[in-house]
């Protein structure tokens, strides 16, 4: 029998056949989704995981990160977020590759200094298989630090603080203390500031950080002053130049000028949170109103204060001072003195003619009396006045039925006695004319 031969190949074509037949294989092994399983001597975990050692870590430190669960041989991304209450992003670590077993592992990761102490998640992320494990990063900074709400701040508002680089779980104690000097460099005498006094004591957390903390400051006299940040267990200290402005309260008032008996209310802004605001009229020395301030330690529509009827027309000073704070600000009411005019509904008639009342110019909220004649005549009516001195209603009173000529009304405020008149003419066309009367019988 003849054998089949085959043509010969050429040492060039069997080569380059070699070699597709072994990229193939490689390309089977490689691909991660080619098949199910592992080539033979490697191990796929079943979850993706990453483990940081030191967990905790200085600002600018290295770490080292391993894993496991990852594609054979694929790139591996190594991210930190960075996610804060404004924004969210990741910053790059390091890039590397995993094993044929699916594991990484990084000896060395050095941290950016922009990272800062805080709590992250490092988050490690396959190219190929998009499989990702987190884990959490925990860096501490390399000396105590503090952010204030402000360094310029008022008696007895609320202070907000946040302070880190001290030992994790340990107590800050945060103090308030007179300075020898303002922030500008111009020396004070602490003497006469303020004493030293304890704000708070805050726990920090696993990094050595605290959260946001808000403290009520005292009614601190004005000037510079420290404040004392000092960890309890490690001695660690910092200090921060706060500068105590004094209370600048202002009063307005509504309205600003009136008749004796005005009723006034008052806006004012400036003093203590929620401190208690004495109101004294003139010279008076006994408080004719108490108000209490809001917690920004301002006060709106309070009130009112009645000015008295007894007063002379021209400036009434109204002064404000808060209990606890001990500052006052005067502010001046315009006293107009009362005019009072009278008009009639009627200005002449007969006799027993019913007339009404109005006018103005009286004091505030005053009775007001009429009378005929004079004011020490009889009375006839009486009204009231609203909180401008106008006259708000009135009785009606009646021209005698006795009158001739003319008949003069006069108007007398209660409490200013101010007066004023106006005239009613009476006019009769039967008084000339007498009787008919029949003829007498001779």
């Amino acid at each position: 029998m003849r054998r089949q031969r085959f043509p010969e190949l050429k040492v060039p074509v069997m080569i380059t056949l070699a070699l597709i037949i072994l990229g193939s294989a490689s390309l089977l092994w490689l691909n991660p989704f080619h098949g199910s399983t592992a080539p033979a001597g490697s191990t796929l975990s079943s979850a993706t995981t990453i483990k940081i050692v030191p967990p905790l870590v200085q600002q600018g430190g290295q770490i080292q990160i391993s894993g496991a669960g990852f594609f054979p041989g694929e790139p591996v991304d190594l991210q930190v977020s960075t996610t804060s209450a404004t924004n969210s992003s990741l910053l790059d670590l390091i890039h590397t590759q995993a094993s044929f077993q699916g594991t990484i592992k990084v000896a060395s990761v050095i941290l950016p200094d922009n990272l800062y102490s805080g709590i992250y998640s490092v988050i490690g992320t396959g190219q190929i298989s998009r499989h990702r494990a987190t884990n959490v990063l925990y860096v501490h900074a390399k000396q105590p630090w503090i952010t204030v709400s402000s360094s310029t701040v008022k008696p007895g508002t609320n202070l907000g603080f946040i302070l880190g680089g001290f030992a994790p779980g340990e107590h800050v104690q945060v103090s308030i203390e007179p300075a020898t000097s303002l922030p500008n460099g111009q020396s004070q005498d602490p003497t006469k500031l303020s004493p030293a006094t304890l704000l708070a004591s805050v726990p920090t957390n696993r990094v050595g950080n605290s959260i946001w903390t808000e403290v009520k400051l005292p009614l601190l006299k004005p000037g510079g002053y420290n404040l004392v940040t000092k960890g309890i267990s490690t001695g660690k200290k910092l200090t921060w130049e706060i500068t105590v402005q004094p209370l600048t309260p202002v009063v307005e008032l509504s309205p600003w000028s009136g008749p004796p008996g005005s009723k006034v209310e008052l806006n004012a802004r400036g003093f203590a949170p929620n401190e208690t605001v004495d109101v004294f009229v003139d010279q008076g020395t006994q408080p004719s109103l108490k108000l209490t301030a809001d917690q920004y330690g301002n006060f709106w529509g309070a009130g009112p204060v009645h000015v008295p009827y007894n007063v002379n027309s021209g400036t009434l000073t109204l002064r404000a001072v808060g209990e606890a704070s001990g500052v006052s600000y005067s502010a001046d009411f315009k006293v107009q003195p009362p005019k009072p005019w009278l008009e009639l509904t009627q200005y002449w008639g007969m006799p027993g003619t019913p007339v009404g009342f109005s006018g103005g110019g009286w004091a505030a909220d005053e009775e007001i009396t009429f009378h005929v004649g004079s004011a020490s005549g009889p009375e006839v009516a009486a009204g009231q006045t609203d909180d401008y001195g106008w006259l708000q209603f009135s009785g009606t009173g009646s021209v005698p039925s006795d009158a001739t000529g003319t008949v003069t009304f006069v108007a007398v405020g209660s409490k200013s006695y101010a007066t004023a008149s106006a005239t009613f003419k009476v006019v009769n066309p039967f008084a000339d004319q007498s009787p008919n009367l029949p003829p007498t019988s001779p």
